[in-house]
C-alpha cells in the first residue's frame, strides 16, 4: 500500500492531544502506523 500512495503535494495536519477533527468522507487521508507504544483513539461517524 505504501508504494501506491502519491506523496507529492501532501501536507501534514498536526493537531493537539485530545483534539477533534472532522474530514469530509471524500477527503483523501492517510495515517501512518502508530509506533509510539500508546494506542490512539479514532472514531468514525457515518451519516446519510
Amino acid at each position: 500500500m505504501m508504494n501506491s500512495i502519491q506523496w507529492d503535494g501532501m501536507i501534514t495536519l498536526k493537531v493537539k492531544k485530545k483534539a477533534c477533527i472532522v474530514l469530509h468522507g471524500l477527503f483523501p487521508q492517510y495515517s501512518l502506523p502508530d509506533i509510539s507504544g500508546t494506542s490512539r483513539q479514532a472514531y468514525a461517524i457515518h451519516t446519510t
